[in-house]
C-alpha cells in the first residue's frame, strides 16, 4: 500500500511533540499543583476524546502556574507553542482500548501534560483539522495496531502512519468539485459525495477538494461531539449516532485514496474488528 505512490509518511508532512508539562518534575518546581487558584487545568490523556475534549473521567485535576510557566518562553520555543491551536491525540493507550489514536483539536491557551502528544500548527504542512481526521480514521488505526506492541503512541508510530499526497496548489476545478461534494453533504446523501469525489481518488497527487470535504466532514463531527457536553465514561467509545455518516464518509474517503478496493476495505475493517 505504501509503494503506490499515492500515500506519504504522516511525519514528513507534521511534526509530533510530547506534552510541555511534566507532572513529576513540573510539580517539584511548583509550575503544576492541584489548587486551582494557580492558573487553568492542564488537559491530560484523560481529557482528550473523540474529536474533542471533555472532563477528565479519572484522576486529580492538576493546574499550571502560568507566570513560573512563562519564565521557560524566553529560552524553550516549545514553551510557547500553548499560544497556538494545535492537534492532539492521546500518547498511551491500552493495548486493550476500544482505540489506539484517540485525537481532536486543542484550543490555543491550553496546557498539555506529557500523556498527550501534540502537532502543533506552524509544524505541520496540513491543516490541523485533516491531521485529527488522519489520526481518527480507521485506516491509521489498523495501520497503527499492525506494529504496536506497548501502550505508548511513539514518536517513530506517528511518523509512519500513512497519509494522502494532494496537489501543491488548490484549482479552479478544484473548488466546483468541491461545491459540488459539498453539495450532496449538505442534503446528507452521502453515497453521492463518494461518487462525485471518486474520480478524484484515482491518481496522485489528489485535487484539494478531496481534503476539503474531509476537513468539512471532520469540523461537523467536531461540532457534535462538543454539543454532547459531559458523557459518562463508557459512552465515550463511540460517537454520537448523527457524526457516524461522517466518519463512515471519511473513512471511505481514506480507503478510495490509499488504494484499496470495497473489498479490500471490507477485509480492512475486519481484521481491525479483530484486533480490539
Amino acid at each position: 500500500m505504501m509503494t503506490t505512490g499515492r500515500l506519504a509518511r504522516l511525519g514528513t508532512l507534521a511534526t509530533q511533540f510530547q506534552g510541555e508539562l511534566n507532572e513529576t518534575n513540573d510539580v517539584a518546581k511548583g509550575v503544576l499543583s492541584e489548587l486551582p487558584t494557580n492558573g487553568p487545568q492542564v488537559i491530560r490523556g484523560v481529557h482528550v476524546c473523540l474529536y474533542c475534549t471533555r472532563e477528565a473521567s479519572q484522576g486529580d485535576a492538576i493546574y499550571v502556574n502560568v507566570a513560573r510557566f512563562g519564565e521557560r518562553e524566553k529560552g524553550d520555543s516549545k514553551a510557547t507553542h500553548h499560544r497556538q491551536v494545535r492537534a492532539g491525540f492521546q500518547r498511551k493507550s491500552p493495548q486493550n482500548n476500544f482505540r489506539r489514536l484517540i485525537a481532536t483539536l486543542i484550543p490555543a491557551g491550553a496546557y498539555l501534560l506529557e500523556s498527550v502528544s501534540y502537532v502543533p500548527a506552524h509544524q505541520s504542512k496540513l491543516p490541523l483539522a485533516f491531521v485529527v481526521a488522519v489520526l481518527n480514521s480507521k485506516l491509521a488505526e489498523w495501520y497503527f495496531r499492525l506494529g504496536s506492541t506497548n501502550a505508548q503512541v511513539s514518536e517513530y508510530q506517528f511518523d509512519v502512519l500513512p497519509c494522502p499526497i494532494f496537489a501543491a496548489e488548490k484549482t479552479p476545478a478544484d473548488r466546483a468539485l468541491f461545491n459540488a461534494a459539498k453539495a450532496a453533504l449538505d442534503t446528507r446523501d452521502y453515497a453521492k459525495v463518494l461518487a462525485t469525489l471518486d474520480p478524484a481518488c484515482q491518481t496522485a497527487p489528489f485535487p484539494r477538494a478531496v481534503r476539503d470535504v474531509i476537513i468539512t466532514a471532520t469540523e461537523r463531527i467536531i461540532a457534535i461531539e462538543s454539543a454532547r457536553g459531559d458523557i459518562v465514561r463508557t459512552a465515550r467509545s463511540a460517537l454520537d449516532l448523527a457524526a457516524h455518516p461522517y466518519q463512515d464518509l471519511i473513512d471511505g474517503l481514506f480507503y478510495r485514496l490509499a488504494g484499496l478496493s470495497a473489498v479490500e476495505a471490507a477485509g480492512l475493517e475486519s481484521r481491525l474488528a479483530q484486533m480490539l
